[in-house]
């Protein structure tokens, strides 16, 4: 589903919002189950720890993220242009809703701390202001580790079985 992180590495949710609702959306309306909270307005989204329920990202000192973006235009006379920018600084290229369609832009390879600032604004050639459907922010964990190996489970049933011959030879069963 989120097939720009390395499958080696896990994804911890810090922030997901949507806007253009009163209520908490989950299945059916999202396929994956994920739970979607609204929020009101985006505009300007700040990562912080405090406010709109925190994002749980550390004070300080920065940790890989990874954020998913979805746009889409509700009118189809218009052309939107959004830029991303990050403390202030733009970050890729604008991206432009389509209509009837969703437009995903994602932030990746990177590091931030809840000290971090990620706006949208209208791009240079969009007279009209921008327009977000919905956000995820996500830190990423270190490597994972291995899958168990298959002869744990044999070592345990011995030493679980030798537990069990010394209490009977005691006579504490």
């Amino acid at each position: 589903m989120y097939s720009h992180v390395d499958p080696k590495y896990a994804l911890l949710l810090a922030n997901r919002f949507y806007d253009g609702g009163n209520q908490t959306l989950r299945y059916p309306d999202d396929a994956y189950d994920r739970i979607w909270v609204p929020q009101t307005g985006f505009g300007s989204i700040t990562v912080s720890v405090k406010g709109n329920g925190g994002s749980r990202l550390p004070d300080d000192k920065n940790v890989p993220i990874y954020i998913t973006t979805y746009f889409s235009e509700v009118d189809k006379t218009i052309k939107r242009s959004l830029q991303f920018s990050i403390d202030s600084k733009p970050y890729d290229r604008p991206v432009v809703p389509p209509f009837g369609s969703v437009a995903v832009a994602y932030i990746t390879n990177m590091t931030a701390s809840s000290n971090t600032s990620f706006s949208i604004q209208a791009a240079a050639d969009s007279s009209i202001p921008p327009l977000i459907n919905a956000y995820e922010v996500y830190t990423i964990t270190g490597p994972l580790a291995q899958a168990t190996n298959s002869k744990d489970g044999t070592s345990l049933i011995r030493f679980n079985c030798g537990i069990c011959n010394c209490i009977m030879v005691y006579g504490m069963v």
